[in-house]
């Protein structure tokens, strides 16, 4: 016995039937199936979610959502979706005919045309809608030739039935798309034909650097590892995409590529979106190249004239091998004597043009580019090949995954969470999309947690004032620390493993996921609370203060 919703369930019917070759009958009432002899096959339109069996009866249901997925469980037109094997496309959706141009698809009717009936049955067809209103009836036969265009019916301009404007932007997305296919191939000709210095560091100096590390690598940190050395290795330019969520050691992969090039006698630049983010990357550079005798240099706003001076005058003449900063290594004024690595982090939050200066640092060298939520410029780029591609999906051993609570704002549940974490010798992250929430928020706090120390970081504070708050608390300095989105970059503060998110709905899902990454970074488990307003919870006789949660983990090991 089958169910679904109707418009499906009959053209199933007509092709089970054709296959099995044997009659199916379809029937109005469950009561109808007591009265079915051994064998029958029937159909009956029902709201069933998955199927089942009734042994004692005999009976085995199969639920279309079993067939075309679950949503094929919602009956009514309006919710009819086109069956796997044709077009995914729900009513009110944008579609292109490929003969008419852009469209809405207003769902599946029935008609009635000559010859077009089978079994007593009308055929059905698409109703779709042009510019002016115009309708175009496509048999079901002929759903092969549309396919949904994915926006909204407001953001674009639908074609005319009968006009040239479709043809036009054929023409002019064929264009678009040979020239596209050009280039494409044009920059991966030029890649391959393209020299790049060779780096080849001695094994005992990569040996020793890789000792420092203090934990053994994950299995897609090693054969990241391997893969950038081979291009660092095979004299032709390297543009390689790390992806890895957040805390899985993109970071150590970078040390090791910059490793590559000190001891190949080249220079590396590591650069970073903030200058919060520069600094601490600074101090883990410091301590681990330190006992090479590396001169680990920074370049940013925070960084004095005089100083900055110094750095792009032993960047110029090669005495200074190691750098890390800010956009500002793209400025005037800086050049490198003989850069062998680039390494850009956190590329999301670099603009196109930017990174076009960055990646002209390197001229012609190599590039590493670390990201866990990439753009989907980045990542096409990586999937079409004009970028190497190495993912970290494996989480470090100790890794525990973050714990996911989402909840109106509740005075109890935000004092317990914060005064939990301060017994335990942690810290917390409260975070707010706009400056004007921080006030009021910063009010709240001090009155549910008088005895905790709170930090305040946003960007209307003076920059040196900001990054200095950003850099106690990561240091441990301070119970709490109250900031915008700010502190989504990388930030590591390995205390932390609570962070309260208010009104989360305001953010990004990259945004949310960043977020996520700045606890539960060291062996405890972090949790994460996205709070709302309690109003937005509020359902007729439960009352608007009603607390509610949803726990939730995220992936293996974030």
């Amino acid at each position: 016995m089958l169910a679904g919703s109707v418009r499906p369930l009959r053209r199933l019917v007509r092709q089970a039937g054709k296959i099995a070759e044997r009659p199916i009958r379809l029937i109005d009432a469950w009561a109808d199936v007591a009265e079915a002899a051994p064998g029958d096959v029937l159909a009956l339109e029902a709201p069933l979610a998955a199927g089942f069996r009734v042994p004692e009866q005999g009976a085995t249901v199969i639920a279309a959502a079993d067939l075309f997925g679950p949503e094929a469980a919602v009956t009514g037109a309006a919710r009819a979706i086109l069956p796997m094997g044709e077009v995914d496309l729900r009513p009110g959706d944008v579609a292109v005919d490929r003969d008419h141009g852009l469209c809405v698809f207003e769902g599946l009717e029935p008609v009635s045309a000559p010859g077009a009936a089978q079994d007593g049955e009308p055929s059905e067809a698409l109703r779709l809608r042009f510019a002016g209103d115009a309708i175009l009836m496509v048999p079901v036969t002929q759903a092969d030739r549309i396919w949904r265009y994915g926006s909204e019916p407001d953001a674009v301009t639908l074609d005319k039935l009968d006009g040239g404007t479709w043809p036009r932007r054929r023409l002019e997305a064929e264009a678009t798309m040979a020239r596209t296919a050009r280039l494409m191939l044009e920059a991966a000709r030029a890649r391959r034909e393209t020299e790049a210095p060779v780096l080849a560091p001695p094994a005992r100096e990569m040996e020793r650097f890789a000792a420092g590390f203090g934990f053994a690598p994950t299995p897609d940190q090693a054969a990241a590892v391997d893969a950038l050395m081979a291009d660092l290795a095979s004299g032709r330019p390297m543009d390689r995409l790390v992806c890895g969520d957040v805390g899985f050691g993109k970071t150590e992969v970078a040390l090791r590529a910059l490793a590559a090039a000190i001891f190949s006698g080249r220079q590396a630049a590591l650069i970073a979106p903030t200058t919060v983010l520069a600094r601490q990357h600074a101090e883990t550079l410091r301590r681990r190249f330190g006992r090479f005798g590396v001169e680990v240099a920074q370049l940013s706003r925070l960084v004095a004239p005089a100083e900055a001076k110094r750095v792009k005058a032993g960047l110029a003449d090669g005495s200074i091998r190691l750098v890390v900063g800010t956009h500002a290594l793209a400025g005037s004024g800086v050049a490198f004597a003989d850069l062998g690595l680039t390494v850009i982090d956190e590329e999301q939050r670099f603009g196109a043009k930017m990174k076009a200066d960055l990646r002209r640092l390197a001229d012609g060298g190599h590039v590493l580019t670390l990201t866990a939520t990439p753009i989907p410029r980045t990542l096409q780029a990586a999937l079409v090949g004009l970028q190497s591609l190495s993912v970290l999906a494996t989480p470090p051993a100790l890794r525990q995954p973050v714990r996911t609570v989402v909840a109106p704002f509740d005075a109890e549940a935000v004092r317990e969470a914060l005064v939990r974490e301060h017994r335990r010798g942690g810290q917390s992250f409260v975070v707010c999309p706009r400056i004007e929430d921080i006030g009021p928020m910063a009010e709240r706090l001090r009155a549910l947690v008088p005895g905790l120390d709170i930090l305040v970081a946003h960007g209307d504070l003076k920059p040196s004032a900001m990054d200095e708050v950003m850099v106690r608390f990561a240091e441990g300095d301070g119970d709490v620390l109250l900031a915008t989105a700010i502190v989504e970059s990388g930030l590591d503060v390995p205390r932390a493993n609570t962070m309260l998110v208010w009104e989360a709905a305001r953010f990004g899902l990259a945004q949310l996921h960043q977020l996520r990454g700045r606890v539960g970074r060291g062996q405890r488990r972090g949790t994460v609370h996205l709070l709302s307003d309690p109003a937005a919870w509020a359902s007729p006789g439960s009352g608007a203060g009603r607390r509610a949660s949803r726990p939730t983990c995220g992936p293996t090991g974030r």
